[in-house]
């Protein structure tokens, strides 16, 4: 689970410059959680986004850990 690793709401000290690159830091904050952040999908705004998505003026991403339903 992802709340294993990051606490639920937590502020970066280095800005991305896209969704790529907030991926790169969360993996180098914590290593141990790069196999699960693989499978994250990433949200701005309540929409999901690619790994290019631009974060200039974001101030909020959500990551979204995966889940199964039935």
């Amino acid at each position: 689970m992802l709340k294993d690793y990051f606490q639920v709401e937590f502020e970066l000290t280095t800005l991305p410059l896209n969704i790529s690159e907030l991926h790169q830091i969360l993996e180098q904050q914590n290593p141990s959680a790069s196999e699960l952040l693989k499978k994250c999908r990433f949200a701005v705004k309540n929409t999901f986004v690619t790994m290019h998505e631009s974060l200039e003026n974001v101030q909020e991403v959500l990551v979204m850990p995966p889940s199964s339903g039935g």
